[in-house]
């Protein structure tokens, strides 16, 4: 699933290249300027972190869709410190690509949900809780 998927089912939205590894796709987005980069982390030369950071450093307008098979929450916050507009898996199916990339266009952030949740959930646990006031009239 990815640029193929687009190509067969997206007829608004061109694919106009793929590149093989992280620095091919920094060197393609310099050259073939595009609006959205749908970037996969694990990649070789450079991962797909480092090249999101150096795109988006390059390029502030340019928005990278991580899609990747990693289901881990550091990698989806790390790739957001980076830059990206959003982070989908790609067993996500066709039709959660297509909406993740139309809401990257559009301005949204696209996050798996499952991990989103579980990130807020490990937040929550990991935060102190503050102590309950009591608010009284004579305040």
């Amino acid at each position: 699933m990815g640029t193929r998927t687009i190509r067969e089912r997206e007829p608004g939205i061109d694919v106009v290249d793929e590149a093989g590894d992280g620095l091919e796709a920094l060197e393609l987005s310099r050259k073939v300027r595009p609006h959205l980069v749908l970037m996969d982390i694990s990649m070789p030369k450079m991962d797909g972190i480092e090249a999101t950071r150096s795109i988006k450093e390059e390029r502030p307008d340019t928005i990278v869709l991580m899609l990747t098979a990693y289901e881990d929450h550091d990698l989806m916050v790390e790739a957001v410190i980076a830059g990206a507009a959003g982070y989908v898996l790609k067993g996500s199916g066709p039709a959660r690509l297509i909406g993740a990339v139309r809401d990257a266009l559009n301005g949204d952030f696209a996050l798996d949900q499952g991990l989103a949740m579980e990130l807020v959930r490990q937040l929550g646990t990991n935060l102190t809780r503050p102590t309950a006031r009591r608010w009284s009239s004579n305040a």
